[in-house]
């Protein structure tokens, strides 16, 4: 997507593009650092589709966090539909809460 980005030729677009991948770069830093752990990080596509929200649709910046949480409600809402519905579970955490507990009637 970066790359894409940087094919727009917009200068203002790409400076704002080298700070958010200075941003980038400090976070994986301090997540290696933090957890010991030399891996293959990266922002996820969210992170930089506010350039496409921003530059080719026109959302001023404050829609990010909106845009970026409807996507997210609809792919939990449809995890738990499922694990109601057909019994599946695709989480990869341990759950320690309370057991036996009603969520829907």
């Amino acid at each position: 997507m970066t790359d894409m980005i940087k094919s727009w030729e917009n200068p203002e677009l790409n400076k704002k593009l080298e700070f958010y991948q200075r941003w980038e770069k400090l976070a994986v830093k301090l997540l290696e650092e933090k957890t010991g752990k030399i891996g293959n990080y990266s922002a996820n596509v969210d992170f930089y589709s506010s350039f496409l929200l921003q530059d080719r649709i026109g959302l001023p910046v404050e829609a990010n966090p909106l845009m970026f949480e409807i996507g997210r409600a609809f792919g939990h809402l449809a995890h738990y539909m499922e694990s109601i519905q057909l019994g599946l579970l695709r989480s990869k955490s341990l759950y320690v809460g309370e057991r036996d507990r009603v969520l829907l009637n």
